[in-house]
């Protein structure tokens, strides 16, 4: 959740092999789709597509007493 709110690196091993960066410096909203150009496969000699990568954002299932009163104090 925090880095949904404040922004991540990650970095991601592609099917050929190759290493992916994806980088998000804003809020990334769950389930959003990071579009990276010229990433995805190659279609019969058509060049490279787009690869899509799907945010999934875990919350959690519950906080004790002390997590709410943190999260209240930084809302």
């Amino acid at each position: 959740m925090k880095e949904s709110l404040t922004g991540f690196e990650r970095h991601l091993t592609h099917l050929d092999g190759r290493k992916v960066t994806i980088r998000r410096t804003s809020i990334t909203k769950p389930n959003s789709v990071i579009k990276l150009k010229d990433e995805g496969m190659s279609t019969e000699g058509a060049g490279k597509g787009t690869l899509h990568v799907k945010v999934i954002v875990k919350f959690p299932q519950s906080l004790t007493t002390e997590q709410k009163q943190v999260v209240q104090t930084i809302f």
